[in-house]
């Protein structure tokens, strides 16, 4: 399915998500040393790409599922506040569960909040809940 114009910028940032998750799933092969060194370096990376664009979802969003969405609300939420949270580890065993859950929240968004979204709102509504959260 075609993703709704409005949410092209989030799945764009979805796919860059998707690449560190490629880079650390295939660190994991490497020495940890060099994961933890990745790690360091990309943490606060991360976490000044990330919280602009979790802020951006949840301003936008949240609203929109209030009602009938609460589960996917819940969800999204949820997911972004761990993930913040594993910023602060430093050790391989995070990087690892980091890397799985930017994983699985990336395909949660794309499988499912999305498409709900697509379903319930039309496109003209997702573009100025869009719009007023910028």
């Amino acid at each position: 399915m075609k993703r709704v114009e409005a949410l092209i910028p989030l799945s764009h940032d979805h796919h860059k998500a998707l690449v560190t998750v490629k880079h650390i799933n295939n660190l994991r092969k490497e020495a940890d040393r060099e994961i933890d060194e990745y790690w360091q370096a990309k943490r606060e990376v991360l976490y000044r790409e990330l919280k602009p664009h979790f802020d951006q979802e949840e301003r936008a969003l949240l609203p929109l599922l209030v009602g009938e969405g609460e589960l996917l609300a819940d969800r999204l939420v949820d997911d972004h506040k761990q993930l913040l949270s594993m910023l602060d580890g430093d050790d391989s065993n995070v990087v690892n569960r980091f890397g799985e859950l930017l994983k699985e929240h990336v395909r949660f968004e794309e499988r499912n909040l999305f498409p709900w979204l697509e379903l319930n709102y039309k496109k003209e509504e997702l573009a100025i809940a869009m719009a007023m959260a910028t």
